[in-house]
């Protein structure tokens, strides 16, 4: 009878909604109309071509140079400055030499060099494109009455037996010969031959075009793209596009040639100032270095002097010496009068600083005892027991203290004080003896550490002078050409085959609009917009469907790029915007409302994508029921959690297995699995092992059984810091999304958040059916276990991941299952 009526209710799981579309239906439409397709392919197709093929081709070079550092810490570099600050030049930074480089002075010199404000076009035959002719142009025109900032277009026709006509659009067209100067109304033209005139140019019109040389240049300075390294110092990255390569390889060449020949000539100014003001700083200081030793020798000789340097050198250190030993004890006097004031200040028994510069060991031991009596007392008063006598007894050995403090102080005073009297009378005996010194003789002393200065600046300048004059014909410019700039014959613009494949695309948008109409009738979640349209609840992530073949249960790993890995390594980025504010460990509850959803899977390799980041993670298997985690992991019969919920160990760390189930990765396996599991996992004594988690990892992964079947989850849920509902993509029916979005609102889970796993982007147009996504989940029953929480119908918890061990035998259980 239970059968029956079970069967009765679920009925309705196997209705089709008339309006959805099958992939047989899909299939069959596109056989069906496979002619259409196909042509409106071609179709779209070849107007793709047709368009990519009008447009002009576009083609870009590249070049990297370095710029020398000349900021360098000597002599000439310094002299160099030295002249620069003079004369006013600022120093220039890598972006300075930028601007220079893509200077309109620079580039001007470029435009004129290859002749840019002249070009020459032609129409291609067989699709009406327009070709720049730059290097291949077969004629060549000479106008010589036009200057750098007119404008001039005309078309050139050349016949067979080398006539020429020139056509000015409305004027008369004006005829001559190859060579001939032809009087026009923009003055003298002259159209000369080139070495790639061949016969196809004949009677082919090719339009002369003369601008504005400011303007190219203008256009020019923009198109360069001039960018610093991120990678290297003092590198700049060049590039140009154009519509001749053979021209923006040509322009970059030519524009660091010109920006290392202005360098050179820059160089070449500052030698020469720099020479200039060597020379003259030379000159000067030749006449007063001979005018100091005329000083010199005539003082002697009037004055009669000895050398009695070191005489006066010995008292002069004394004297200095008393004198800063004077000025260090009055400091100390300082200090201790200050320490004195805050002394007799100290009636509330307050810490006395410790940072204050007194020599003196018994004072410093007096303050260190006093300041720890007053931190005890401290502690007395804050727990309210001050009228104790051990209180009473502190606060007399306080005021002892604080009076032996005042008697060392005055003390230390006093004998600091009579020592400033002693060095005081020791500097003054000094100074004594310095004036017996002859004044004449100092003042000799002064003249000749002057001279000695000057003749080492002289010697220096006139070693410079020479390094100037072997350095000056060897001068190279600012900018080492690392890569040149190439031409590049592949065009960057039109992509042909986008345009060929927007094309095709444009052609099948009828009928993909259709296939996508069908596709919006499907009421299975497959994708990320579908959770977005029904539910507010953040979104952690998508894990793509993995490979059948790849039977891994751990598919992460430090070199794996796959799509899979790559998708659990987004999931562990966005996991961090989910911490704690304060660092601490963070709880994760996985849950899912269905069997077969990935939770096992999901938190292995989210466990193991932790720990590749050194997070100290651990996997907690709370399914009690089941143990799916632990017996993944070659775990089952082994201690875990359900014998320390038992109270067979108190030894947290007994249960813990390091490395499993991925290197870094620590987990406690279910253990023996229990009678109660509900009753157990209400235990207190989880509520101590969770604890003592926290203090140990950062990140604590619960594996948890599927909500709404049993109690587990909503036991559990008490130590989730974020709630992670896994939706296994294409398992999930739309209408349940609102079940899901009640869960947030009423706030049953904390910190609700969802994944979706087993995205299969490459069978999109698949609607039905079962495609296990290859690693170890099995097929599983789609909405049976998601409505089946709803309708107090509980499922044998083991009907789809079973089928991994058992094959066959599980298959055909589950088909009985189905067919009753």
């Amino acid at each position: 009878m239970s059968e029956e009526l079970n069967n009765t209710e679920l009925s309705f799981l196997d209705k089709r909604d008339a309006n959805s579309l099958s992939l047989k239906d899909i299939i069959v439409t596109i056989v069906r109309n496979i002619h259409w397709l196909v042509l409106c392919a071609v179709i779209g197709g070849s107007i793709g071509w047709y368009v990519a093929n009008r447009k002009d081709r576009i083609y870009e070079s590249h070049a990297k140079i370095k710029i020398y550092d000349t900021s360098q810490n000597t002599m000439a570099s310094q002299l160099e400055r030295l002249v620069n600050r003079r004369n006013r030049v600022p120093s220039r930074t890598l972006n300075d030499e930028i601007i220079i480089l893509k200077s309109e002075t620079a580039m001007l010199d470029v435009a004129r060099r290859l002749n840019l404000n002249t070009s020459y076009l032609h129409e291609t035959k067989l699709v009406r494109r327009t070709k720049d002719l730059y290097k291949g142009t077969p004629i060549e025109a000479v106008l010589p009455d036009l200057n750098e900032r007119d404008n001039a277009s005309f078309i050139v026709n050349v016949s067979k037996d080398s006539l020429v006509t020139l056509d000015f659009g409305d004027e008369k067209p004006v005829c001559g010969h190859l060579g001939d100067t032809l009087s026009t109304v923009i003055g003298r033209v002259c159209i000369n031959p080139t070495w790639a005139f061949r016969e196809v140019f004949h009677d082919t019109p090719i339009r002369v075009r003369r601008r504005n040389i400011y303007d190219v240049v203008a256009y020019y300075r923009g198109a360069v793209n001039a960018t610093r390294d991120t990678d290297s110092e003092g590198i700049i990255n060049l590039a140009l596009t154009d519509k001749s390569a053979e021209r923006a390889a040509e322009i970059l060449n030519t524009l660091i040639e010109v920006y290392n020949e202005n360098a050179i000539q820059e160089r070449k100014v500052v030698i020469l100032q720099t020479s200039d003001f060597i020379n003259d700083r030379i000159a000067q200081l030749d006449a007063e270095l001979g005018t100091k030793e005329a000083e010199i020798a005539s003082f002697k000789r009037e004055n009669q002097l000895l050398n009695v340097d070191e005489y006066g050198q010995v008292y002069m250190a004394a004297s200095k010496e008393a004198a800063e030993e004077a000025e260090r004890l009055r400091a100390q006097v300082s200090h201790a009068q200050y320490l004195q004031s805050l002394t007799a200040a100290n009636t509330d028994n307050k810490l006395f600083p410790v940072t204050i510069d007194v020599e003196d060991e018994n004072i410093k031991e007096t303050i260190s005892e006093f300041n720890k009596l007053v931190l005890k007392l401290d502690k007395y008063k804050e727990s309210g027991t001050t009228n104790n006598p051990i209180v009473m007894n502190m606060q007399l050995e306080l005021a002892t203290l604080k009076s032996n403090l005042n008697q060392l102080i005055t003390s230390y005073i006093g004998a600091i004080q009579q020592k400033i009297t002693t060095v005081e009378a020791a500097g003054a005996r000094a100074r004594a003896k310095i004036s017996a010194v002859p004044g004449g003789q100092l003042y000799i002393d002064n003249i000749a550490r002057v001279q000695g200065i000057k003749e080492e600046l002289y010697l220096a300048l006139l070693t410079r002078r020479e390094e100037l004059l072997i350095s000056q014909p060897s001068i190279e410019g600012k900018a080492s050409i690392i890569d040149r700039a190439r031409i590049n014959p592949v065009p960057i613009a039109p992509e042909t085959k986008r345009y060929l494949v927007i094309g095709i695309l444009l052609g099948l948008l009828f009928p993909i609009g259709i296939f996508f109409v069908f596709r919006q009738l499907d009421t299975r979640i497959r994708y990320r917009k579908d959770l977005e349209n029904y539910v507010d609840i953040p979104i952690l992530g998508e894990i793509p469907t993995k490979s059948k073949e790849d039977s891994r249960s751990i598919v992460v790993g430090d070199k794996n790029r796959d799509a899979i890995s790559e998708a659990f390594r987004i999931l562990r980025s966005n996991l961090d915007y989910t911490r704690k504010k304060d660092g601490g460990a963070t709880t994760y509850l996985f849950a899912s409302l269905m069997e077969s959803s990935g939770k096992t899977f999901v938190t292995s390799n989210l466990a193991a994508c932790l720990a590749m980041v050194n997070s100290k993670v651990i996997l907690l298997d709370l399914d009690l029921r089941k143990g799916t985690l632990t017996r993944n992991s070659n775990l089952r019969g082994h201690e875990g959690i359900s014998g320390y919920l038992a109270g067979k160990t108190d030894d947290f760390k007994s249960i813990v297995r390091h490395d499993m189930p991925a290197p870094g990765v620590d987990m406690i396996p279910t253990g023996p699995i229990p009678p109660n599991p509900a009753e157990l996992l209400s235990s207190s004594r989880l509520d101590t092992l969770m604890e003592w988690l926290k203090g140990e990892y950062d990140y604590i992964l619960i594996d948890a059984v599927p909500a709404g079947i049993v109690a587990d989850v909503n036991v559990i849920k008490r130590f989730a810091d974020v709630t992670v509902f896994l939706l296994r993509s294409g398992h999930v029916d739309k209408r349940m999304l609102p079940d899901i979005q009640n869960l947030k609102t009423r706030g049953d889970f904390p910190n609700l958040m969802l994944i979706l796993n087993d995205v299969n982007y490459k069978k999109q147009s698949k609607q039905y059916g079962r495609y296990g996504y290859g690693y170890g989940y099995g097929y599983g029953y789609g909405y049976g276990y998601g409505y089946g929480y709803g309708y107090g119908h509980q499922y044998s918890y083991g009907s789809t991941e079973d089928e991994n061990e058992n094959g066959e035998e599980a298959k055909h259980k589950r088909h009985h299952h189905r067919k009753k």
